[in-house]
């Protein structure tokens, strides 16, 4: 008796496609944050308590 072998599928493609996937999705995320609002965040604007005095 012979068996038919069922041909492995190559996960390779498969792993590139998800990692560009997750690439392109963070890198519009940034891009959403950066040029999303009005006003971007400056670190001067912020407003840090003192953690003199208790």
């Amino acid at each position: 008796m012979s068996y038919k072998r069922r041909q492995k599928i190559d996960l390779f493609p498969i792993l590139v496609i998800v990692v560009a996937m997750g690439l392109s999705l963070t890198v519009a995320y940034q891009v959403h944050l950066f040029y999303g609002n009005g006003e971007s965040p400056v670190a001067s604007d912020l407003v840090v308590r003192s953690a003199a005095g208790g």
